[in-house]
């Protein structure tokens, strides 16, 4: 008989589809995120995780330039919310949030990018959890920034 993956049984919330990347970044970046996360105090402990539902937020961005390439280094926020059964008799469902920080470096490879135009967008592209212990769970998210021109400098004038 086959062992059931843990990871099966869980419902993901916030993994971006293939349809919504951009078709051509001018630069892209991929992560991972990978953390401890504990129940909080107040809460029961984790009998099973049911659904993990996370999004990632852009807070800064800034172009360092350099003498061999330009460079975008973009700082934001992965938001997650972890749903659980707990591990009591009746078995209530709880949930507890957590915020996670990051800072990343894109290099814009062609020096004909118009830095002052170019956006940072993330996507998840997938998440997998470890359910360690009883009050700890291991989770890593795979994150893509894809960065586009919005106004290219090099487009013609009329």
């Amino acid at each position: 008989m086959a062992s059931l993956n843990p990871n099966e049984m869980v419902s993901y919330v916030g993994i971006a589809s293939k349809e919504e990347f951009p078709e051509t970044p001018v630069a892209y970046k991929q992560f991972t995120i990978i953390e401890n996360l504990y129940v909080p105090k107040p809460k029961p402990n984790i009998e099973e995780v049911n659904k993990i539902s996370a999004s990632v937020l852009i807070k800064d961005s800034k172009v360092i330039q350099s003498p061999y390439d330009i460079k975008l280094l973009v700082s934001g926020i992965v938001k997650q919310r972890i749903v659980y059964t707990a591990d009591k008799p009746e078995q209530p469902v709880h949930h507890f949030h957590f915020d996670i920080p990051f800072c990343e470096l894109v290099i814009l490879n062609e020096k004909k990018i118009c830095s002052q135009h170019v956006l940072a967008k993330p996507f998840i592209e997938d998440i997998h959890i470890f359910h360690t212990e009883k009050r700890k769970i291991k989770v890593c998210k795979v994150i893509c920034i894809c960065i586009t021109d919005t106004d290219c400098c090099n487009r013609p004038r009329k």
